[in-house]
């Protein structure tokens, strides 16, 4: 599906790195009592892709069929998107109810999920509501596509480089 600068090989790791990111120790210098971490998932292929993005910038992707694209934070870009897609998600963190962050998702539904400290909120809404322009999620589907966009480019370029090399 995408090129991979690190990935997770095995279907078993995107559970790991999953409930790692949303249970783990925060980030080298972040709040631990502030936002740590957003995460948008969506149908993919059978089974569902989370678009990963912490307070530092670290940027990932993981899919519940195994792989994924791990370190694409490193590149300013995506690093920037990342951190302003986890602002947006704090400044709309209203319309997120607490836990919500497990479960399987219905073929046309999306989830947003929040972290704050130790806290989970969610938010789902299905794809056609999120992408009406006066669903007030759909900024944050907006950024998080961005960012899903930059982590396919990044990755497909990292993947020629290597190749020519």
């Amino acid at each position: 599906m995408f090129g991979r600068k690190k990935t997770a090989d095995r279907a078993g790791d995107t559970p790991q790195l999953r409930e790692h990111a949303l249970n783990g120790p925060a980030p080298s210098g972040a709040d631990a009592q502030g936002p740590i971490v957003v995460m948008m998932d969506l149908p993919a292929g059978g089974g569902m892709a989370s678009v990963v993005s912490f307070v530092d910038g670290t940027t990932s992707l993981y899919t519940s069929v195994g792989g994924g694209v791990i370190g694409i934070g490193e590149h300013p870009q995506a690093n920037q998107e990342s951190r302003e897609f986890l602002a947006l998600a704090v400044s709309l963190s209203e319309h997120f109810r607490p836990g919500g962050a497990d479960g399987a998702l219905g073929q046309d539904d999306m989830r947003f999920v929040l972290r704050i400290g130790d806290a989970l909120s969610s938010a789902t809404a299905t794809t056609v509501d999120v992408t009406n322009e006066g669903h007030p999620l759909a900024p944050l589907h907006s950024k998080g596509q961005r960012v899903l966009t930059l982590i396919r480019l990044i990755s497909e370029e990292q993947e020629r480089v290597r190749g020519s090399n």
